[in-house]
């Protein structure tokens, strides 16, 4: 009866260590099938950083940072930081206004140029408006009527010089302007006729040609005439006060000794009577 009692309690306590056995392998199994499925999220589960266009239409290529959950970034984004514009065509989608630079009228004028040497020289330039700016035109090769009918320059021009005792003499000076002043001309000969035909002189009287009156040309009178060379007479044309008469210095009355008036005393020089030619 003793020994049935022992054996009832061993059949207990083996099935309580069975139970107790099967909860603690129950329990392991279950802790380990819990860390492999995390371990396999965390493998999945990848933040990295996107680029893309900004929402606003107005600030053209510019490009903001987002983070995304993932191995790519997602379409319509790039991980080129900087580059967002490529995803586009090559540029973010915007809205064009007047404040745009694309969106800008761009119109060619014509000016005159910065140098003053080159006459009526034009040069183009662009302008975001729609008419060109004042001194300025849309016509090409007539900047000059818009700045007035010429551009500005430095001309070269004539004027008889200050001295009154060296015929026509004409000397150049620059002018900032197209036209040559009242006065002087453009041509480096053409100052005597700015001024009426003859520069200022100082005229002196330069008498007969035959200074001894002898009626001949000697080099007694050939001395006096070179003393007269290259004067203005103001005795001109020379009117003898007596008869026969060789005239005066100033042989073709023009009014200053020149190589005309040698020329004829040297015609003359030691002929017979210096009134035959």
């Amino acid at each position: 009866m003793r020994d049935g009692y022992f054996q009832y309690i061993f059949i207990i306590f083996l099935i309580i260590l069975v139970g107790l056995f099967g909860l603690i392998v129950g329990l392991f199994l279950r802790s380990g099938n819990s860390a492999i499925q995390d371990t396999s999220v965390s493998d999945i589960q990848q933040i990295i950083r996107c680029y893309k266009c900004t929402e606003s239409l107005n600030d053209f290529d510019t490009c903001e940072e987002f983070l995304h959950n993932g191995v790519t970034c997602p379409p319509g984004s790039t991980s080129l930081k900087d580059d967002c514009k490529s995803v586009f065509g090559g540029s973010c989608p915007t809205i064009q206004t007047t404040s745009s630079p694309t969106s800008k009228n761009t119109l060619t004028c014509y000016k005159c140029t910065s140098f003053l040497y080159d006459g009526n020289a034009c040069e183009s330039f662009e302008v975001t408006s729609s008419s060109c700016p004042a001194g300025s035109t849309i016509i090409e090769n007539q900047c000059a009527i818009s700045a007035g009918g010429n551009c500005p320059q430095i001309k070269t021009c004539f004027k008889c010089t200050s001295q009154t005792n060296d015929g026509n003499q004409c000397e150049g000076f620059l002018v900032e302007g197209a036209v040559c002043p009242s006065g002087s001309s453009p041509n480096s000969t053409g100052c005597a006729q700015a001024v009426g035909g003859l520069c200022p002189v100082n005229p002196v009287v330069c008498g007969p040609i035959d200074t001894n009156g002898d009626n001949k040309l000697t080099s007694v009178d050939l001395t006096q005439f070179s003393l007269y060379y290259g004067k203005f007479c103001s005795d001109s044309p020379f009117v003898p006060t007596s008869l026969p008469s060789c005239g005066g210095k100033d042989t073709n009355g023009d009014g200053k000794i020149d190589q005309v008036d040698l020329s004829s005393f040297s015609a003359r020089l030691n002929a017979p009577n210096c009134f035959i030619i």
